[in-house]
């Protein structure tokens, strides 16, 4: 592998503390504690959409 294809790699790696983010949404969501805020996600949505535009 070039130099440039492991430093792509190393870059798409995601970062101890995203890691651990991500995690703990899954240790939420196999728990069956996590809930969706529909006023978040529907704002989210709406920027989102407002960009494309």
């Amino acid at each position: 592998m070039s130099n440039q294809t492991k430093q792509l790699q190393k870059n798409s790696q995601p970062g101890a503390k995203r890691a651990k983010y991500v995690q703990d949404i899954k240790q939420t969501i196999d728990s069956g504690e996590y809930r969706v805020n529909p006023q978040k996600t529907a704002k989210k949505m709406i920027d989102f959409w407002k960009k494309h535009q």
